[in-house]
């Protein structure tokens, strides 16, 4: 990778709510760079997370949700060094890692979004297993949340779910089920 030592701030963004964050960070005198490690640590956090939920909620296992989530970690911890420790000694011998992440920096939204993914994921189970109006209403909430970071991580998140409801499908219940995704789909969009 190309080393870059300077990271300078020109991002496009084409949904409103992560300039809207930066904005919010900015009020409590957080540049827009400061601003975009927060919600990249932030993200990895929930993601993490998620992932553990969401592994855990499949394989109803402890044991593999937890190394579904280390393994998770894993690429990620030269970054997180890096967000960490901008400058110094550890700088210098993550030079890669560094540029890495001076380039995921201006892809804040996509990380946001990917974080957001997992959560969805669940709600959609747990709306086509049960059919409650609260996990209809999450799951479209997670949804347009997702909208709202990223339409092109929208167009994967919507695939996601896509297989996650080809599986419950041929679990059982093919009718029902179609109506319940095709409810989701269709308040997520707001038609």
């Amino acid at each position: 990778w190309p080393v870059i030592s300077k990271l300078s701030f020109s991002e496009a963004f084409d949904t409103p709510l992560v300039p809207f964050l930066i904005q919010i960070f900015s009020v409590i005198n957080i540049d827009a760079i400061g601003s975009l490690r927060v919600l990249f640590m932030l993200s990895l956090a929930m993601a993490g997370l998620g992932i553990y939920l969401l592994v855990r909620d499949l394989a109803k296992r402890q044991v593999t949700a937890i190394l579904a989530s280390v393994i998770y970690f894993i690429p990620a911890v030269p970054i997180f060094i890096m967000t960490l420790f901008p400058g110094g000694q550890l700088a210098q011998w993550l030079i890669s890692a560094g540029s890495f992440s001076s380039i995921i920096y201006g892809d804040g939204a996509y990380f946001l979004a990917l974080s957001v993914i997992p959560y969805g994921a669940i709600l959609l189970l747990r709306y086509l297993r049960n059919g409650t109006l609260i996990d209809l209403v999450l799951c479209v909430s997670v949804s347009s949340l997702v909208l709202l970071i990223s339409r092109t991580q929208a167009l994967g998140y919507f695939m996601i779910l896509s297989l996650f409801f080809l599986t419950e499908v041929f679990l059982g219940s093919a009718r029902l089920k179609f109506r319940r995704f095709l409810k989701v789909i269709l308040f997520s969009f707001g038609v």
